[in-house]
């Protein structure tokens, strides 16, 4: 057998580090940071937490940045003609970045959801607009039903943690949504919740939907890194 001097062995070992198999690890350690950084950032910077959390806060921006980050892993990691099939986990992902940056009504008068947007004296290219992202979304979530729920469901009974991972964010996301707003909710019924509970509740809200992204972010980098090794081994079995 030949023997790798010291500097061979470390530059093998550079070279491994900056190995496409090291990339979902890469990714993984920018999220756990991401998170480390929002939460440090809303609690050494603000007198009181919850303040850190209100839209625009920097609890949503690392939100936003991590749905990014999800998209930009898919087209990195699936790339080539699988894209071809899987384009709607990235779009998805952009979809919901934009949201948490509320693009949906940063730009028209109007949130695009919005009936007064189509049904008042908007202007049209709005309406055109509005109408084209809702057909987009309703296209995304159609191939996400037909393509991706059958592997989000295999996944589960095959007890998959990117797939536990998935069902979590996605049940994050509905509980997050369902305190949103929850005082105008229940003044809807004529009951007066106490500020206090309401500044509490946004307080999980924007901890919630920071949760979930982030751990569809790192149930991405779990599932390439086991798709990596798991070829990486059926190439070394080849070899042997």
């Amino acid at each position: 057998m030949y023997s790798q001097s010291p500097q061979e062995v470390s530059a093998s070992r550079a070279e491994a580090a900056f190995h496409p198999r090291s990339a979902p690890f890469i990714f993984a350690c920018l999220i756990t940071l991401a998170v480390g950084v929002a939460l440090w950032g809303a609690a050494a910077h603000y007198p009181a937490f919850q303040d850190a959390l209100h839209e625009d806060g920097p609890v949503e921006k690392v939100s936003a940045v991590l749905w990014g980050l999800c998209a930009v892993m898919v087209l990195y990691f699936v790339g080539g003609t699988a894209l071809r099939t899987q384009w709607q986990l990235s779009a998805l992902f952009f979809l919901l970045c934009g949201r948490e940056l509320d693009f949906d009504k940063r730009f028209l008068s109007e949130g695009i959801l919005q009936l007064r947007l189509y049904s008042g004296g908007a202007p049209l290219w709005e309406k055109v607009i509005g109408i084209a992202i809702i057909a987009m979304v309703l296209l995304v979530v159609w191939r996400l039903l037909r393509v991706n729920l059958p592997l989000l469901l295999k996944g589960l009974r095959q007890l998959s943690l990117w797939s536990w991972g998935g069902a979590l964010a996605v049940s994050a996301i509905v509980v997050a949504k369902g305190v949103d707003g929850i005082g105008r909710k229940f003044a809807d019924f004529g009951v007066i919740l106490d500020p206090t509970l309401i500044a509490r509740a946004l307080v999980y809200e924007e901890l919630l939907e920071l949760f979930a992204a982030a751990i569809v972010a790192w149930s991405i980098c779990h599932f390439e890194g086991q798709r990596r090794r798991a070829r990486g081994g059926r190439s070394m079995a080849c070899c042997s």
